[in-house]
């Protein structure tokens, strides 16, 4: 499944358009991640076990994929909610896998497979308050809160392309739009007094 989020009609898009099992929804809005993710879990819980959520800068190819398969079948899921890859951003070595698990406080959306079942019986979902940061945080905290784990399995790689770098920027690898969407000033009245200091 694809989820057409660009405000105008995707013309890139049109060429998967006849292949087969490819099913595009697009409205011709911008509805923001959350809004995306909540699509694919309610119209893939009644045919699949997980989803696997996947960004565009993202590069999870399909040994990496089959490993977190392999992992997912053969251990008990009943309290895990999110699993998800090993990341390795773009400017770190490629190092060799470990297979260990660790449970984490969060995991990025991208690469992250959701134990569908699990989280409908929960009724978590993704807070469409949130538009493109904080989501992934925001979602292993409601899980955590029930009482569910979030792990990473190191034994499946996925390389992500963080952002923009910006040179000699306080904002570190995101531009400002980006902080826009991570910080809400009501609670951090002196982020943007400290960010031009």
């Amino acid at each position: 499944m694809v989820f057409d989020n660009t405000p105008q009609n995707s013309d890139k898009l049109k060429v998967m358009v006849n292949k087969p099992n490819i099913y595009i929804y697009s409205n011709g809005e911008n509805n923001g991640l959350s809004e995306a993710y909540n699509f694919f879990m309610k119209r893939a819980d009644k045919e699949f076990n997980f989803l696997c959520t996947m960004d565009q800068d993202s590069n999870f190819d399909k040994l990496n994929i089959n490993a977190m398969f392999n992992y997912i079948n053969k251990h008990d899921m009943s309290k895990v909610a999110v699993v998800g890859p090993k990341v390795k951003y773009k400017d770190e070595d490629r190092i060799g896998k470990d297979n260990s698990v660790s449970s984490k406080n969060y995991l990025i959306s991208s690469g992250s497979f959701l134990n569908l079942s699990l989280l409908s019986l929960a009724n978590i979902h993704f807070d469409p308050s949130y538009f493109i940061d904080r989501v992934d945080t925001d979602f292993c905290k409601q899980c955590q809160k029930k009482g569910y784990q979030v792990i990473e399995y190191s034994g499946s790689v996925l390389y992500q392309v963080l952002g923009q770098r910006i040179r000699f920027s306080k904002l570190g690898n995101h531009s400002y739009k980006r902080h826009y969407y991570m910080v809400d000033c009501k609670f951090n009245p002196n982020f943007w007094t400290n960010l031009s200091a």
